[in-house]
């Protein structure tokens, strides 16, 4: 039963932040300002919180995942593969997708 909730929420979590910030960069990114003299603004601070929310959750499903196929009392290997996936598959789209989202809207 936990070994499922574990699961459920280590599944969704990447997608949502994933969501969460493809949204924060279509809509509220481009009203932080950037100081004068400064590379870099709020915005961009927000979006690198984001983005290391984001790799840390997909690192804790990677590591579910490998504690999934070691644990004999916890073998799964559908949500062990699922998990995998997601952990590899969730930054790989994010690092693909982020660049266009301005264009996109």
């Amino acid at each position: 039963m936990i070994t499922r909730r574990i699961y459920q929420t280590l599944a969704v979590t990447p997608l949502v932040i994933m969501v969460l910030a493809f949204i924060f960069r279509a809509t509220l990114y481009w009203s932080f300002s950037v100081a004068d003299g400064e590379p870099k603004g709020g915005g961009d601070v927000i979006e690198i919180i984001l983005f290391l929310l984001l790799l840390g959750t997909c690192f804790l499903s990677i590591l579910y995942a490998a504690l999934l196929v070691v644990v004999p009392k916890l073998r799964n290997k559908s949500y062990s593969i699922n998990l995998l996936i997601i952990g590899i598959l969730v930054p790989l789209a994010f690092w693909f997708v982020h660049p266009l989202i301005p264009k996109l809207v």
